[in-house]
Order: structure tokens, then sequence, then C-alpha cells
């Protein structure tokens, strides 16, 4: 530390050696001291892309998307084909509610994946999250959806639940039912589906869905809630 501030006081015109007194902040876990230098060596080399990626890191363990948010887009304006960097950025904005910078930088990181199966994942996750069920269902159907059965059914049910929390209804049972198609006693997929027809105030349909996932699945607690729930509605006010 004392040589690296030595260099700092006598190379004023260089970066280095804020950069490396922050590394050995943080081996001391010292982040603040750590953020501090990071910071001042930017002061110097503002694009010093190493202290931007080190200072990502920071925001993101602390769930500071704001500030996450603007050193990665600082970082893109250094080196802009970066996968990492885009969906990093992507998730962020997201997290603050910039949708459409989002969708920027997903479609971004859809280009660097170069049919990359496991980078796919990680966009087509980004645009569901962000609620891009159309982006989404997209990226999925020309990239993903022949990859396996389980892989399918993931995603299908996670695009359901995005669609269902978005309100459209009818796009959400399209997507349970095509995981169905694959797999008629998915559990989860089930009770997905229960739950959407719930809402709907569609009970009886509901019904039939949760004796078919409890009939296998006894003791899946959630299912049983919901069929406690539905079958009240079924008998109205005045049932037993």
């Amino acid at each position: 530390m004392e040589q690296f501030e030595t260099a700092g006081r006598e190379r004023i015109d260089s970066a280095l050696p804020y950069y490396y007194m922050a590394l050995i902040y943080q081996q001391l876990g010292n982040e603040k001291m750590a953020e501090r230098n990071f910071k001042k060596s930017l002061i110097i080399e503002e694009q010093f892309i190493s202290s931007l990626l080190a200072l990502s890191e920071i925001y993101e363990s602390r769930l500071d998307y704001v500030n996450l948010a603007v050193y990665l887009e600082k970082a893109t304006k250094v080196v802009n084909d970066t996968f990492d960097i885009h969906i990093g950025l992507a998730r962020a904005c997201t997290q603050t509610g910039d949708i459409d910078r989002a969708r920027t930088h997903l479609d971004e990181a859809v280009r660097l994946s170069k049919n990359n199966t496991d980078l796919i994942k990680e966009v087509l996750e980004g645009y569901i999250d962000a609620g891009l069920v159309d982006e989404a269902d997209e990226l999925f159907s020309h990239k993903l959806e022949d990859d396996n059965k389980e892989t399918t059914i993931h995603f299908l049910n996670r695009l359901g639940l995005r669609a269902r929390k978005s309100g459209d209804f009818n796009k959400a049972r399209e997507f349970y039912l095509s995981c169905l198609k694959l797999d008629p006693q998915h559990k989860i997929v089930n009770y997905n589906m229960a739950n959407l027809l719930f809402i709907q105030r569609q009970y009886e349909a509901a019904e039939s869905y949760l004796k078919k996932t409890l009939r296998l699945h006894s003791d899946f607690t959630q299912a049983q809630d919901l069929m406690d729930a539905v079958q009240k509605k079924i008998a109205g006010p005045l049932g037993p």
C-alpha cells in the first residue's frame, strides 16, 4: 500500500496506483475505501475499464441498480461488444424500471450470444424478467424450442407466469397448454394452470387440473390449499 501511495504522488497522471490500492482495500475488506480509490482512478482516466467493471461489481453486490446501470453504461462506451456488460446492464435497467433501455441491451446481447445456447438462455430470462413476453417468445421459438423437453417446459412455464402477471391470460393459457402437451402430468404447470383458471373464475376447470395434480402428488400443499379455495367457490355461499 505504501509503495502504491508513493507512486500515486509521483505519477499523478496514472490511474494505476489508485486502482491497485483499491484492490488492496478490497482484500482488507474495506469496500468504502476501495470504492473511493476506484473512483479516484477514474478521475485521472475516465475510461479505465478495470475500475468501471470493479465499481459495477461493488454496486451489483449492494443491489444498487441505479449506480450499476451508470457504470455499466460507461463501460459500453469503452468496450461495446461484450455480452456480460450488455446483459448486466439490461438487468440493472429492468430493476430500475427502464424497460426500453433493458430491451435495447437485451437485443444487443442476442447479437453477441452468437447462437451459444447458455447465453441465449440468459437473454431469454432477461426478456422474461423485463416483462417482454413477445420478444422472449420469439427468441425461444427461433433458438431454443428444440433444445430439450425440460428446457422447453421451463421457459414456457416462465413465459406463462409472466404473461399472467401482465394480465394477458389468454397468452398465459397458451404457454401452459404447450407445456402440458409435452408433459401432461407436470406438477407445477398443472398447478399454475389451475391458479390461472381460479383467477378467471373458471372454478370447475381449475378443480379438474388440481385433481390431476393431487392424484399423483397428494403432499403438494399449495395445490391442496388452492383446491380448498376452489371447492368453496363451487359450493357457493350456501354450501357446506
